[in-house]
């Protein structure tokens, strides 16, 4: 009897069980794939990260620092010069003065181009533009010398101390309110005779009719000191020069003073010198018979030290007074009484000097 063969049994078995070993496996790769395709959503609650930007802080810009510097000729500093500077801006004028080294500055200035004006007593003014740079900068600015102008530093003597000067070459007189104001019979202006010199007149007002012009320095008050002036009268008319004049009510001797003052009346044809404390005491207490001359240029000093007061005329002592009951520190005062239209005076070059000892014999500064 002839055998079967068993080998494709064999290889069925086989083939089942290989089928049957392979299922597991399969059903774990399917697993794998399902779940890396799974979309979990994000919680509505949850912060989004944001972009964030980074800003570069600006850099404060260097500020427009400046001095000035003002000297004379010579390159002395220049006391005392109104510095003004005009931004070509929004900016208002900065002003002000230069200290004893002859300087003055400003910070933060807005521009880097400045108008500078410079003023001076006894100078020429000066105007000019400039431009500056951030940071420091320094101007120097050089002054000419008015040759009709009164420098400070000749309006008083050796150990005197300057305490007012007005030369009126700009026109101006400064803290005389009556002429600041141009008060009637008062005006400012070049002479015929000398053009480029200003100086202060004063003549017949018909609104004041027989009324004297009157002005008087406001904000000053002065006592051991010196004034000097110049004067010039044309015609009869007689100026007064009111030395140490107050109107602030004084208690003397049980009384009360409204009016206190020396004052030295001069004309072609008289010159005295009167105490005055009114209403209790009016006097003259001194006379010269030295006279100013009509027309002509004449230097005035008055001065008071620890009660003694003297005048002088020309660089010469006319008249003297020891006063027992010295009078308190005042101002001054001008008052021109002109007879007519034709008759007016002149003045010029005023200053006011402190003395720390008696005022001596006087070569005029």
């Amino acid at each position: 009897m002839k055998q079967k063969s068993m080998l494709p049994l064999g290889l069925l078995y086989l083939g089942l069980l290989f089928l049957v070993g392979c299922k597991p496996l399969n059903n774990f790769n399917s697993t794998l794939t399902a779940m890396a395709w799974t979309w979990t959503p994000v919680p509505t609650n949850t912060p989004r990260p944001t972009a964030t930007s980074t800003v570069t802080p600006t850099p404060t810009p260097i500020p427009y620092n400046l001095t000035i510097k003002v000297e004379d000729s010579e390159g002395i500093p220049v006391f005392g010069a109104m510095v003004s500077i005009d931004e070509l801006g929004e900016l208002e004028t900065a002003q002000g003065t230069t200290s004893s080294e002859g300087s003055i500055s400003w910070e933060n200035l807005p521009n880097d181009s400045i108008r500078i004006s410079v003023a001076a007593q006894g100078f020429l003014p000066t105007e000019n533009t400039q431009s500056i740079e951030r940071g420091s900068n320094e101007i120097l600015i050089s002054l000419e010398r008015d040759p009709d102008g009164l420098l400070p530093s000749e309006a008083c003597r050796e150990a005197e101390t300057l305490l007012y000067v007005e030369d009126f070459q700009d026109g101006q007189a400064e803290d005389w309110p009556e002429i600041q104001n141009i008060d009637p019979g008062w005006s400012t202006g070049a002479l015929t005779e000398e053009p480029g010199n200003q100086v202060l007149s004063a003549q017949f007002s018909a609104f004041l009719g027989n009324e004297p012009v009157f002005a008087h320095l406001g904000e000053h008050s002065f006592d051991n000191a010196v004034w000097r002036i110049k004067f010039l009268i044309t015609g009869k008319g007689e100026i007064s020069f009111k030395w140490l004049h107050t109107t602030e009510p004084l208690e003397i001797g049980g009384g009360t003073v409204t009016d206190s003052h020396y004052e030295i009346m001069i004309g072609t044809n008289v010159i005295n010198l009167r105490r005055l404390q009114a209403p209790l005491t009016v006097k003259d207490v001194a006379r010269s018979s030295r006279f100013p001359r009509a027309g002509e240029w004449h230097q005035l000093e008055i001065s008071t030290f620890q009660g003694a007061a003297e005048v002088w005329l020309d660089g010469t002592q006319i008249m003297a007074y020891i006063d027992p009951q010295p009078m308190p520190a005042g101002s001054i005062s001008l008052t021109f009484s002109p007879p007519d239209e034709t008759t007016l005076v002149y003045f010029d070059n005023i200053s006011i000097c402190e003395l720390v000892q008696p005022f001596g014999s006087g070569d005029n500064p």
